[in-house]
């Protein structure tokens, strides 16, 4: 905008400065902050911030264009590519290691529509004040409340009957005739959250069923074998079980408590 409304001399010095390009501010956060100001409130008081976007002399020049740009918001790229020209390597922070997600999508045939164009779907990056940079509500444990509020983020795409319906020959494929097991799954105190069952990024099968699934230091696999009307799971919850969607006839699929 400053460009846009020739003022050029919100950012450059007329005729010297002590820092490259005739800024007045070589620190690139404190002078896009001069404008951005609410940013720098927000990530001051964020659950978790997106360090690549306020670390380092080119820290928001990583993602922005601060002249002109060919995509929206002035970024350097489409939003995809260019969260993917960071995340095409395992990046530590602290004692937690963000995986390779340019890899983990190359490796699977199957990968999460949301993440067809933009990543942002899901993650705010610049802050947030969840963990993950989650724009909304996601359990990050094996175990959560089965309430729509702890899945708000799901929610924005999925279904809510998914969750909250007993019955359903609509809301799910993932049932045995109606009875709807993502209910059964999930709609109790202790409900086994998405995470248990699906890897939200990429699988090697059309409904992202995970091939293992993290399970306190443990991979456990999921052992899914998709069929033309449900599917066969043997999981260490539980023995092998079967699912007919197009049955009517109740099996073994019930969830214990």
């Amino acid at each position: 905008k400053p460009v846009k409304d020739n003022q050029c001399l919100e950012c450059h010095e007329v005729h010297s400065s002590n820092n490259a390009n005739f800024l007045v501010n070589d620190d690139t956060p404190s002078l896009c902050f001069t404008c951005h100001d609410d940013y720098q409130k927000n990530i001051e008081t964020a659950t978790t911030v997106h360090t690549a976007s306020i670390e380092g002399e080119d820290s928001c020049l990583k993602c922005h264009n601060p002249h002109a740009s060919k995509t929206r918001r002035l970024l350097v790229d489409r939003n995809r590519d260019l969260c993917l020209s960071c995340h095409n390597k395992i990046v530590e922070k602290g004692e937690r290691k963000l995986a390779n997600i340019e890899k983990h999508l190359n490796d699977n045939s199957h990968s999460h529509p949301a993440l067809k164009k933009s990543c942002t779907s899901c993650h705010s990056p610049h802050y947030s004040e969840r963990e993950r940079l989650f724009k909304e509500n996601y359990p990050l444990g094996n175990y959560a409340k089965g309430l729509e509020e702890n899945y708000t983020l799901c929610f924005n795409c999925h279904d809510t009957d998914i969750i909250n319906v007993e019955k359903t020959e609509t809301a799910t494929l993932f049932r045995e005739g109606d009875r709807n097991l993502h209910y059964e799954h999930l709609n109790k105190d202790k409900g086994r959250s998405c995470m248990n069952c699906h890897d939200v990024h990429a699988a090697n099968n059309t409904k992202l069923i995970a091939t293992t699934i993290r399970f306190g230091r443990w991979d456990m696999p999921l052992n899914f074998l998709e069929k033309e009307n449900g599917g066969t799971c043997a999981t260490g919850c539980h023995k092998e079980r079967s699912y007919n969607n197009s049955s009517s006839s109740a099996s073994n699929t019930s969830i214990e408590n």
